[in-house]
């Protein structure tokens, strides 16, 4: 029974090893053609049937591409360290998990930015719209009848002289 057992793993080992080359063959093939998504199941796929480290490795560095691709900069940044843990020396998985975090790290820059200017024209939008008013310097020789706190409302047009045409 034990050797049955053993015999059945021993031949199962190939197999895992063809599904991720297939895996990953097909991923390549739909990365090429700009599927991203495609290309991350089968990227994830090749992943998880890897028996060895490299092959993890290289099945993490286009699995970190192709999130890169899909523009989830931090997803690709974790993938891309990941990766790293099998083959730490890599210079491409490096270069990529730079390029990953830098552009991460940027995005993260420009949110924060537009929170903050979010945040600044919210809290002086009214200031704001006074201080558009308050461009004159005597504005109350600007103001036309009824505007302003002291003009009465509903009150009579003023007097205005009248002049002749002779």
């Amino acid at each position: 029974m034990l050797k049955t057992k053993l015999l059945f793993m021993m031949l199962l080992l190939p197999m895992y090893s063809h599904a991720d080359e297939a895996d990953l063959t097909a991923g390549i093939e739909a990365y090429r053609a700009e599927h991203y998504d495609t290309a991350t199941q089968h990227f994830t796929a090749a992943v998880f049937a890897a028996t060895n480290d490299t092959e993890r490795a290289r099945a993490l560095h286009n699995l970190g591409n192709s999130y890169f691709q899909q523009g989830d900069y931090a997803a690709a940044a974790q993938v891309f360290r990941d990766a790293l843990t099998y083959r730490p020396e890599h210079p491409a998985t490096q270069q990529n998990l730079a390029l990953a975090a830098e552009v991460q790290a940027e995005l993260e820059r420009r949110r924060e930015a537009g929170q903050r200017a979010a945040a600044d024209n919210a809290s002086t939008g009214a200031r704001r719209e006074r201080n558009t008013n308050t461009l004159d310097w005597d504005q109350a020789s600007t103001l036309t009848l009824g505007e302003g706190k002291d003009a009465p409302v509903n009150a009579p047009p003023p007097d205005l002289p009248l002049t002749s045409s002779n």
